[in-house]
């Protein structure tokens, strides 16, 4: 909630203090379940105390003026706040001393990865990138094109053939974060998959023969506490190679490798499921969980696909 829904007309109930002392909750009278319903909306960042926050003018606005009897904002205080980095700590950034530890780490930890990355040595912020142009984008993991300009991947075959008879077979595919100013990916939402497999004189996967490699961390909620199986992120600037070996066979024509992202792996495949087990859930909270089970599983896309000939 206060992240996704920071607003304090956002939340149902608030704490006040008994004249006992003790804690005690009763309903928010400003609650409006609309808005809530909105989460992170212009006044998240751009409003505190009834008064309007901005960034420094622009050198060249390129933005369209506002419609005649618009009104400009009703004004705005400007602060160079907007374009630094600590701006987007406080959602983007759990402090480690005081959040669930996962090996040692904590479950969001962007702003550190980008604090000791070369990108915050030369001065680059999160707006920079997500925001480049003051445009209100926000693009990332979710933006097929925006992925693959940020990272690179190569791929290079070994054929261990003797002359005149098939050997085995052995690929890499190198992902390179070339251009992402944290891990990639940095949350244990998404995962990377780097997959191969021989392909018969069809171009057909020939049976047994597909396999992948994962990209990501993963973390998860089992028996209440947190569990790490592997954590394979890769950090600015770094390699992760992937690397497939087949027995030698005389039906192989192509190798094929490629790379999915799957942006909503961790809600799709155990958040979403787990959820709808619940039997608190209103019918139109179902609804709304059962949808977005159904679009996470319809989030990936490939950022990477070779055909590579065994001639």
């Amino acid at each position: 909630m206060t992240c996704h829904a920071p607003l304090s007309e956002q939340i149902p109930v608030v704490l006040k203090t008994t004249k006992s002392g003790d804690p005690a909750q009763e309903n928010n009278p400003h609650f409006d379940p609309k808005l809530q319903s909105q989460g992170i909306v212009c006044a998240a960042c751009h409003v505190r105390n009834n008064e309007r926050f901005g960034p420094p003018k622009a050198e060249s606005t390129t933005g369209a003026p506002y419609p005649p009897g618009t009104p400009n904002h009703g004004g705005v205080q400007r602060t160079s706040h907007f374009e630094r980095a600590e701006f987007c700590r406080d959602c983007h950034q759990f402090d480690p001393e005081n959040s669930v530890l996962v090996n040692g780490k904590p479950l969001q930890d962007t702003y550190r990865e980008w604090q000791t990355s070369t990108w915050a040595k030369d001065g680059a912020a999160c707006q920079d990138c997500h925001m480049s142009n003051r445009r209100h984008l926000w693009k990332g993991i979710h933006d097929r094109e925006w992925v693959k300009g940020a990272v690179r991947v190569e791929s290079q075959l070994k054929n261990n053939a003797a002359a005149g008879a098939p050997g085995s077979l052995d690929a890499t595919v190198d992902v390179v974060n070339a251009a992402v100013g944290h891990r990639f990916p940095t949350y244990i939402t998404p995962k990377v998959f780097v997959r191969a497999a021989l392909l018969d004189d069809r171009d057909q996967i020939l049976p047994g023969t597909q396999q992948e490699r994962i990209i990501g961390w993963d973390a998860r909620f089992e028996a209440g506490e947190w569990k790490e199986y592997f954590d394979t992120r890769i950090s600015p600037g770094e390699k992760f190679q992937a690397v497939f070996k087949w027995p030698p066979t005389a039906r192989a024509r192509k190798i094929r490798a490629w790379v999915e992202v799957h942006p909503d792996h961790f809600y799709h495949v155990y958040f979403y499921p787990a959820y709808l087990q619940g039997e608190n859930l209103s019918p139109e909270g179902r609804n709304l969980i059962e949808k977005a089970l159904k679009d996470s599983g319809n989030s990936y896309y490939v950022i990477f696909n070779e055909l590579i000939p065994l001639n």
